[in-house]
């Protein structure tokens, strides 16, 4: 009788402490999403912190959009999110990679430093880090209508993931705290195990989600990308960006409320230039140059920003000279 005892008992402790390992197996092979943004290194992206900011991009795009060893005598920097990157087309096909091409030979430099899901925090920090590194004639600095907020505390790198935190407590350790765990041990969970990490952010508000919370853009948010800009002495255009559900010309009559601080700052510093893509195509049928409703361009759309959009940028760089006029192009 207690031989059979035992064995009960152990078989519990087995199956105790097989419970954990089984259930972040499962969590690992059914990787649920939770109702916030996860972004996990892998071969298909890097995860890195620039200016103390986690940063997330494709290591097959970044050579061909980055152009790392480009000897023009002058250079762009852009930075922004799918929208200035070019999402959806093959990246060869992409407005500012055939916007080089034409330009190249003007002796132009253009870097595109542009990445999905990217806000303000992740341009500021980019703005910092490679502006004194590649010493542009202009930074492009993307400002989207439906811009993602810029707030230290929407995302957290712990380990060598990135989370979306908005709706959870944050611990003094950095790591979401939703149990009674010791901060070390929660650190350490949240940074190792995938389970834990589901567990917490299921935990967090439903309404806490990657759309819930977009605030206007302040001036004061672009204000510091116009004064840096001017201490490194580079001249900056504001690329305003919008989403493609509504005409252009009725975004040209009433532009979004969100991208008033935008042309504010444009106008208070001679330095800082404002380019609206919906005036470079507002004689465009949207439903003929959008991928998707949200800001994505199919390919025609990306020829024309190309053509329109890269040449409403050389006429801000100094001693550039533009090859096509805004409103002209091949494509009509």
């Amino acid at each position: 009788m207690a031989s059979v005892a035992r064995r009960i008992a152990y078989s519990a402790v087995v199956a105790l402490a097989l419970t954990p390992v089984l259930v972040e197996i499962g969590v690992r092979v059914w990787d649920p999403t939770p109702r916030r943004m996860v972004i996990r290194p892998g071969p298909e992206l890097v995860v890195e912190r620039v200016q103390g900011t986690p940063l997330w991009w494709a290591p097959e795009d970044a050579p061909r959009l980055r152009e790392p060893e480009c000897e023009g005598d002058r250079r762009v920097l852009i930075v922004g999110d799918s929208i200035l990157k070019g999402w959806g087309v093959p990246v060869e096909e992409s407005w500012s990679v055939l916007w080089r091409e034409e330009a190249r030979e003007d002796g132009l430099c253009v870097h595109n430093y542009a990445s999905p899901g990217y806000g303000h925090a992740e341009e500021w920090a980019l703005t910092q880090e490679y502006v004194p590194q590649l010493e542009p004639d202009l930074l492009v600095y993307e400002v989207y209508a439906l811009a993602h907020p810029d707030h230290a505390d929407v995302q957290r790198m712990v380990g060598g993931t990135i989370f979306d935190l908005r709706g959870l407590r944050v611990g003094p350790d950095g790591a979401p705290r939703v149990f009674a765990v010791p901060a070390s041990l929660n650190h350490w969970l949240f940074a190792n195990s995938y389970a834990y990490q589901y567990i917490n952010l299921a935990a967090g508000s439903p309404s806490a989600t990657v759309g819930s919370f977009v605030p206007a853009v302040p001036p004061e948010t672009l204000q510091r990308v116009a004064d840096f800009a001017l201490e490194q002495g580079v001249e900056v255009a504001f690329v305003l960006c919008h989403r493609l559900d509504i005409a252009f010309p009725f975004l040209v009559d009433a532009p979004p409320p969100r991208l008033t601080g935008a042309r504010e700052v444009a106008e208070n510093n001679a330095h800082v230039h404002l380019v609206d893509t919906a005036e470079l195509l507002a004689d465009q049928d949207v439903t003929a140059v959008r991928l998707d409703e949200c800001c994505h361009f199919n390919k025609r759309g990306q020829r024309l920003l190309a053509e329109r959009l890269g040449a409403a940028l050389e006429a801000h760089i100094p001693g550039q000279t533009p090859g096509l006029s805004p409103s002209s192009g091949a494509l009509r």
